[in-house]
């Protein structure tokens, strides 16, 4: 099974991977700072700035 993981700020990338939902049985989980990945995954977030992985993504 493929987990992804991913964090959104203005809902792009939810809806991103909403559409990857309806195309793949893969699990997707939001991340927030009490989440702790129980399985192996890919990680899809935002930028911000130049390019930057914004602070939350870090945290995770």
């Amino acid at each position: 099974m493929t987990w992804i993981y991913y964090d959104s700020k203005t809902g792009n990338v939810e809806r991103f991977v909403n559409r990857l939902k309806l195309q793949r049985d893969w699990t997707i989980q939001k991340i927030d700072e009490a989440l702790r990945p129980l399985h192996e995954g890919h990680l899809i977030t935002y930028t911000t700035g130049f390019g930057e992985v914004p602070l939350s993504t870090l945290r995770f």
